[in-house]
């Protein structure tokens, strides 16, 4: 089953790399795998894909770096954009960093290893294309946090919206089922009573919101 999984993910990267940068990404897909870390889902990143043609985002800010798979595809399908990515796991940002450093789009993705939420607080910049994929506990928080640092017109994508506790078919350690579907309810009723976004939710992966800002009166 993961060597199925991983020949899809190899001929996606082939659609978007090549020679390194299509050798590291293969890797960390390989390695994400075999480790159960959580990578972004296929199929979400195809979609992810196709909004970053159609936005032409020039400024990226990823929740959730895992081993800096999504970060690392979305810098080669857009490649004059620039892409801030924050986790709070040191391991897996070390070997996001290490991957990155492999690849030609080293200078143009920042990972900051510290607590998501604190990083928010503290940001710098206005940015046209979000991808949260951490704590689902969090999500509404760090959508606040967002607000401020978004241009017009921004997309936000969410993946996991209707996320069941388990990554590649296993569960996941100390994670409570019914908070999580409790708490994932409660950010999907938030983003459509978001008056400044429309929001539509679309049925691939775990779940995607598509969530575009418009300040306009």
């Amino acid at each position: 089953m993961k060597s199925q999984r991983l020949a899809c993910y190899r001929n996606l990267n082939m659609k978007f790399a090549s020679g390194k940068d299509q050798i590291v990404l293969d890797n960390i897909a390989e390695l994400s795998l075999s480790r159960n870390i959580p990578i972004v889902d296929l199929d979400v990143a195809t979609l992810i894909t196709v909004l970053l043609r159609m936005r032409k985002a020039r400024q990226i800010i990823e929740l959730g770096t895992g081993l800096g798979y999504s970060s690392l595809l979305f810098s080669l399908c857009c490649p004059t954009a620039s892409v801030l990515t924050i986790d709070r796991d040191g391991d897996c940002c070390a070997i996001a960093q290490n991957m990155f450093d492999q690849s030609s789009a080293h200078s143009r993705i920042h990972i900051v290893n510290s607590d998501i939420l604190k990083t928010l607080k503290s940001l710098d910049g206005c940015y046209d294309f979000v991808f949260i994929d951490a704590s689902k506990e969090a999500y509404t928080d760090y959508f606040i946090q967002l607000i401020d640092h978004l241009s017009d017109d921004a997309v936000v994508v969410t993946d996991d919206i209707y996320f069941t506790g388990e990554i590649h078919g296993c569960p996941l350690p100390g994670i409570d089922p019914e908070k999580i579907r409790t708490l994932l309810a409660d950010y999907r009723l938030y983003l459509r009573e978001k008056s400044d976004f429309l929001t539509t939710f679309i049925s691939v992966g775990c779940g995607v919101a598509v969530s575009v800002h418009d300040k306009r009166e």
